[in-house]
């Protein structure tokens, strides 16, 4: 009879305080642009994602790291097909990559 063999996810592997995200402090418009905030932990990385839809999400921000307790990107619409205030709707995510 086989072995059922449970391999570790992300969700297993360190205490809770390293697989969460804190919560996106704020999201502002600035000349055109908009700055996501978001709480860090110092040399952790993370990644903002970007949805007009809530379905489909794609990857928007090179590896964010840093030694400080937040951390931010700004989306100038270069990699998000125009400028944020060209879209009815822009929605952002952050996680934390492994």
């Amino acid at each position: 009879m086989a072995k059922h063999v449970r391999h570790p996810r992300i969700s297993d592997v360190g205490p809770d305080w390293m697989r969460s995200v804190g919560a996106i402090r704020s999201i502002m418009s600035v000349s055109n642009s908009v700055v996501v905030v978001w709480d860090s932990l110092p040399a952790l990385t993370y990644r903002v994602d970007f949805s007009t839809n809530l379905v489909q999400w794609t990857t928007v921000s090179p590896p964010i790291s840093n030694l400080l307790m937040t951390a931010s990107w700004t989306d100038n619409g270069s990699l998000t097909g125009g400028p944020p205030a060209s879209k009815p709707t822009r929605f952002y995510r952050v996680r934390l990559v492994p």
